[in-house]
C-alpha cells in the first residue's frame, strides 16, 4: 500500500481476496497493485482508531499530534515541527488517509491531505497572508466595509475559497499603499495558504506568549502503549 521495502521478519499481513473488498475505496492509491503483503505499519493503520480517532493529526519522529482546532493549525504552523512528518485534515468518515499522503521534508512548504486533495502551504507566504487579512480587515473598518475581504472554508468545499471581494480590492487600492500591497499579498496566495489562513487570521504573529503548543495524542516510542494489531505470520 505505502511501498515500504519488507525484508525477512518484518510484521506483515498477507494479502487475500477479501483484504481490497468493493468496499475498499482505494485501490488506485495503493503503490504496488498485485502485491503479496500490507505491511504491518499499513495495517495498524487500518484500525478504528486511526480511521476515526486521528483523522485530524500529523506524525513526527516524536509523537503524534492534533491538527484539529484553529489551534492546532495555529501550532502547526507557527511552531512547525522537524521534518519528516505526515499531516493530515479528515472531514469524512473512516477514510484511509496516513498512507496515502506523502511524508514532508520541508518546513518551508508543508504538504497537508485535506481528504481527498494535497496542499501545499508555502508558510512564510501563509503567515504574509494572515498579517495582510489583518491589515485589510482594519481597513474596511476603517471605510465602513462590512463583511469578510473574501469566502474562507478549510474543508475546501467552497469553489469560491479565496476569492477575494471586488469592492474590497477597489476599496483597499484606493485607500493606501500599504492597503493596496496587502492585497497584493493575498493574491498571490494559492488553496495551501487560504487554507492556513482559516486559522492564522485568529492569532497574533507578534505575541508568541499567546500562541497555542502542540497537543500530543499519541507516543512514539520504543514500549509505548500501541494499538492492538492482529499480524499474520
Amino acid at each position: 500500500m505505502c511501498a515500504a521495502q519488507l525484508q525477512v521478519g518484518d510484521l506483515a499481513k498477507l494479502v487475500t481476496k477479501d483484504t481490497f473488498d468493493k468496499g475498499f475505496n482505494n485501490k488506485l492509491d495503493i503503490h504496488h497493485r498485485g502485491g503479496d503483503f500490507v505491511c504491518g505499519d499499513c495495517a495498524a493503520l487500518w484500525s478504528k482508531d486511526y480511521l476515526q480517532s486521528y483523522s485530524k493529526s500529523y506524525a513526527t519522529t516524536k509523537g503524534v499530534f492534533k491538527l484539529s482546532s484553529n489551534e492546532d493549525v495555529q501550532a502547526f504552523l507557527l511552531s512547525p515541527p522537524s521534518p519528516p512528518f505526515v499531516a493530515i485534515f479528515n472531514t469524512r468518515q473512516q477514510q484511509h488517509m496516513i498512507w496515502r499522503t506523502p511524508v514532508c521534508l520541508s518546513q518551508d512548504v508543508m504538504i497537508v491531505r485535506v481528504d481527498d486533495e494535497l496542499i501545499h502551504i508555502r508558510r512564510q507566504l501563509a503567515l504574509d497572508g494572515a498579517r495582510a487579512w489583518r491589515s485589510i480587515e482594519s481597513c474596511m473598518k476603517v471605510i465602513g466595509i462590512k463583511g469578510l475581504p473574501a469566502r474562507l472554508e478549510r474543508t475546501l468545499c467552497d469553489e469560491g475559497m479565496g476569492v477575494i471581494r471586488p469592492d474590497v480590492i477597489k476599496a483597499a487600492l484606493a485607500h493606501s499603499p500599504a492597503s493596496a500591497k496587502a492585497i497584493g499579498v493575498l493574491q498571490t496566495m494559492r488553496v495551501g495558504e487560504w487554507w492556513a489562513l482559516c486559522a492564522l487570521r485568529h492569532i497574533d504573529q507578534d505575541a508568541p506568549s499567546t500562541w497555542p503548543t502542540p497537543i500530543q495524542v499519541l507516543p512514539l516510542a520504543p514500549g509505548a502503549p500501541g494499538l492492538p494489531v492482529e499480524v499474520d505470520d
